[in-house]
């Protein structure tokens, strides 16, 4: 995903980058970081629990990495190894 995103600005292209899949509470701030602007989390918000809150949680997460550029305590205690593969990307 960073490359895509370098080469997306040194070329001037105007696309956007997804994620589908893989993405929940303890990923999002990676894919962020990374530079996925369109993200698809199908399970992580339907898996279990209250949908609305599911959905609001990722958000605010997301929100938090693109403005501060960093990830909260919350998620660096959530690392996982699919986590630091989006990193890598």
């Amino acid at each position: 995903m960073k490359k895509l995103a370098e080469i997306r600005a040194v070329r001037g292209y105007n696309y956007r980058i997804e994620v589908d899949g893989g993405v929940a509470l303890n990923t999002v701030g990676g894919v962020v970081l990374a530079g996925a602007e369109v993200l698809v989390a199908g399970n992580a918000v339907f898996g279990s629990g209250d949908p609305k809150a599911n959905a609001s949680a990722l958000l605010e997460a997301a929100r938090e990495v693109k403005e501060q550029g960093t990830f909260s305590y919350l998620e660096r205690s959530l690392a996982t190894p699919e986590l630091n593969r989006y990193m890598q990307e």
